[in-house]
């Protein structure tokens, strides 16, 4: 993804091609509820602003 890594950003986009955006909605969704817990990369709010 976008602006995940060492640079820290503070917004992460997703790119892809109109045809594939509901596939990788499904796949990001997928990922994020398997790693919701995890002690490193877990998460505990997910904000969704301005999303096209």
């Amino acid at each position: 993804m976008i602006g995940d890594g060492d640079v820290c950003a503070d917004y992460v986009s997703v790119l892809s091609l109109s045809e594939e955006a509901e596939q990788v909605g499904e796949a990001v969704g997928r990922h994020l509820a398997e790693i919701a817990s995890d002690s490193l990369h877990g998460w505990n709010l997910l904000e969704r602003m301005g999303l096209a």
